[in-house]
């Protein structure tokens, strides 16, 4: 069974394989790492053993497995004798949220299925299953969805080490973080504001912050932009201007969003809106 739907800016497609063992040779046109696109495997039958930047991973039902097809050597389907079925998303790198630092912290690694790992495992699953029950206008808001989850799972994996789960400091993070998500639309909000709101100091609010390693204003700007770029995806939004969906989440300088915008990704927010690849 083979079938490809376009999400959006997402492309979605879901294969079933016969016990099969292929090699992947790799081309010159083909180099590691100039791959435009991130690549997301996720199991629904069956397991696959790859050989991937010359070293083997297993990946079965439940988890997910972030690689650059360049990169993939040798694909075994149906490891173990059994058929094989698969969705696999392909992600253009330049609507992630990471730098291409952090970005290759995570290929080649499978995210299990537990946490944020879990979700888009089985939102990709449930997703794959349910396609027949979606219209054309779902596709795109499907795709933002995914996006979303996906720039969850890439910016957990690598992002440092945090502090414990159960730890009131932790807690705190989490505390803040909502407050801010809260508070985006507010062209006034900055660290001091963050600070006051739950009795700290601005020196402590910047350690939080600086253990996961981000600065408090850079952290509020990436989550303006994030929800912008997702307003800017949406069909249902088209008619709203540029200069609306900036001030809507907290950019009170049209010029000033514009600027962050294409130096977040690559791209101005009317092409970007447009479709319109820039070089």
């Amino acid at each position: 069974m083979e079938r490809d739907v376009l999400l959006g800016v997402l492309r979605l497609g879901v294969r079933r394989f016969p016990p099969l063992r292929v090699r992947a040779a790799l081309r010159p046109s083909r180099k590691p790492g100039l791959d435009d696109h991130y690549h997301l495997l996720v199991p629904l039958q069956g397991a696959i053993r790859l050989v991937w930047d010359g070293r083997p991973i297993l990946t079965g039902v439940g988890q997910v497995l972030v690689h650059d097809v360049t990169r993939l050597q040798e694909a075994d389907f149906g490891a173990g004798g059994s058929a094989f079925r698969t969705a696999t998303v392909a992600v253009p790198r330049s609507l992630l949220s990471v730098d291409p630092g952090q970005g290759e912290l995570v290929l080649g690694r499978r995210l299990a299925g537990e946490g944020v790992g879990g979700l888009l495992a089985g939102f990709v699953a449930h997703l794959s299953d349910s396609l027949d029950a979606c219209g054309p206008s779902d596709a795109p808001r499907l795709g933002l969805a995914l996006l979303e989850l996906v720039n969850a799972a890439f910016a957990h994996l690598g992002e440092p080490s945090a502090p414990a789960p159960s730890s009131p400091k932790h807690a705190l993070a989490l505390q803040v973080q909502t407050f801010i998500q809260r508070h985006l639309g507010e062209t006034g909000l900055s660290p001091r504001q963050v600070a006051a709101a739950h009795h700290i100091s601005v020196s402590y609010l910047h350690r939080l912050f600086q253990e996961q390693g981000h600065t408090v204003s850079g952290w509020i700007r990436s989550q303006r932009l994030l929800r912008a770029r997702r307003d800017l995806a949406d069909p249902a939004l088209r008619d709203v201007p540029v200069h609306a969906v900036a001030a809507r989440w907290g950019f009170s300088d049209s010029t000033v969003f514009s600027r962050a915008f294409r130096a977040a990704y690559g791209i101005s927010p009317s092409a970007f809106r447009n479709g319109v690849p820039e070089v």
